[in-house]
């Protein structure tokens, strides 16, 4: 776990690459940054023309989702006859990057559970992870890691999100994750209940970023829709990518209240799992809100 007093500092060299990388590809009109590969800065890597680029929201029918920071959104049915938006792809490092040069350091604004939060940083020093982990340059489409739970739920509040909770976008209790009546993340990855997997009814290995994903095995994450196969069958469903597998997320569920030691649990499980489903991940070492490590990102969703 990362230390109780969250880093303040050990992010300088990483933010100056950030910093760099988001204002090279506010100002580029095309493929000329090395924030990513030849197309529009802002877009994503092999699922980009299946799930679009920041600024594109795909709607069947559902509401109008937010446009123009992170992920583009899919708009998705909900049990209670309403729609919900959710990120197509997990929030990768290019995307986080730009919050962190928006942000400049200032972390006001938080819950009272996040007061201890002194940095947005991703963590560079515990459990695996390191400056090289964030690297935009190097990994601009990959999934970020190394975020704790308030970082995650700040991300999302600044793109004009909110971390996947409940139908509505308050919190989800844990007890609620599975429930799809009440789980956007949950009700997003099974189909709305019809798929245990998110591509279907019955596991297929390496079809989602997990130990057995071809050239990675359990080394680690992909760039976000690079499994081109990880996902639901379904329209409208099929335009989210990645729920199991590549990281692990993040989601508005809590076990309480009072700070950085509350129990958070995260969904779809990570590259080191030889069988993701859609269930939530609680491994012996259970997730706590200050929690950081390389298996761990997040998306966000909208209502």
């Amino acid at each position: 776990m990362k230390t109780l007093v969250k880093r303040s500092t050990v992010l300088i060299s990483t933010a100056a690459i950030f910093v760099a990388c988001a204002t090279s590809c506010s100002s580029a009109s095309s493929a000329t940054s090395n924030c990513g590969p030849p197309t529009n800065c802002a877009s994503e890597d092999a699922g980009r023309d299946a799930v679009g680029s920041d600024g594109e929201s795909s709607s069947d029918g559902g509401i109008a989702c937010p446009s123009g920071k992170g992920p583009a959104m899919a708009s998705l049915p909900a049990s209670n006859g309403n729609s919900f938006c959710i990120d197509t792809t997990e929030v990768t490092v290019e995307h986080y990057a730009a919050f962190i040069a928006a942000s400049a350091g200032n972390t006001i604004g938080q819950p009272a559970e996040c007061s201890w939060n002194m940095s947005f940083g991703p963590d560079t020093t515990n459990f695996g992870c390191s400056a090289s982990t964030n690297d935009v340059v190097q990994h601009p489409h990959d999934p970020v890691r190394c975020v704790d739970w308030c970082d995650a739920r700040a991300y999302c509040q600044w793109a004009g999100k909110h971390l996947c909770g409940a139908v509505g976008g308050s919190p989800v209790a844990p007890g609620d994750l599975a429930d799809v009546t009440k789980s956007e993340w949950y009700s997003a990855c099974t189909s709305q209940g019809k798929y245990p997997y998110e591509y279907g009814t019955g596991f297929s290995s390496g079809r989602c970023v997990d130990s057995s994903y071809a050239g990675v095995g359990s080394q680690g994450p992909v760039a976000v829709g690079t499994a081109r196969q990880c996902h639901s069958p379904d329209s409208p469903f099929a335009t989210v990518f990645d729920m199991v597998g590549n990281v692990s997320e993040w989601v508005d569920s809590c076990s309480t209240a009072t700070g950085q030691t509350d129990i958070c649990p995260t969904l779809g499980f990570d590259f080191k799992t030889n069988q993701a489903t859609c269930q939530f991940d609680m491994p012996p070492q259970k997730p706590l809100r200050f929690y950081a490590d390389t298996t761990i990102g997040f998306r966000c969703c909208a209502h």
